[in-house]
């Protein structure tokens, strides 16, 4: 049989969630009555205080058009709001974390012993110096054109033969 959780308290987020999934109901409601009742109908059952039918139509539309601009809205806003390319608060910010230690002395073995198995366990996460990556993409584009270096020269070597 399964267990039946039950709560006391509400939360007001619920609340007001509750409160404006009922209301967008009912002014659904009352717009289509507007829109499709005719003026004479709602005449005789005394409601004479109502906006144009156009208004339908405009609001409407207006409705749809912040759909689709709501996107562009906030994209603008973000890029507005993005630090420029060349400040360095793209790199560092008061969240970064960095490894301290020297590449070059490796990283502390954090290996433990557990029933005489060692096991390794995940080291902490941080942010790579751009220095760091500076030096990666130049090794590895030495790398690439040393290989393409000796590729072309190797092939001019079968060409002679």
């Amino acid at each position: 049989m399964a267990s039946v959780v039950s709560r006391k308290e509400v939360s007001s987020t619920e609340s007001c969630g509750f409160v404006i999934y009922v209301l967008s109901y009912f002014i659904c409601i009352l717009y289509m009555i507007w829109t499709l009742v005719p003026d004479e109908t709602l005449i005789s059952i005394d409601i004479t205080y109502f906006p144009p039918k156009s208004i339908a139509l405009h609001s409407a539309t207006f409705i749809l058009l912040l759909f689709v601009a709501i996107p562009f809205l906030y994209a603008t806003l973000n890029f507005l709001s993005a630090a420029k390319f060349d400040s360095l608060d793209t790199l560092y910010d008061e969240h970064s974390k960095f490894q301290f230690k020297k590449l070059s002395q490796g990283i502390s073995d954090t290996s433990t012993l557990k029933d005489g198995v060692a096991h390794r366990e995940i080291p902490d996460i941080y942010d790579i110096d751009v220095s760091v990556i500076n030096r990666l993409i130049k090794r590895e584009r030495e790398l690439s054109s040393n290989v393409k270096s000796l590729s072309k020269e190797g092939s001019d070597d079968l060409r002679v033969n």
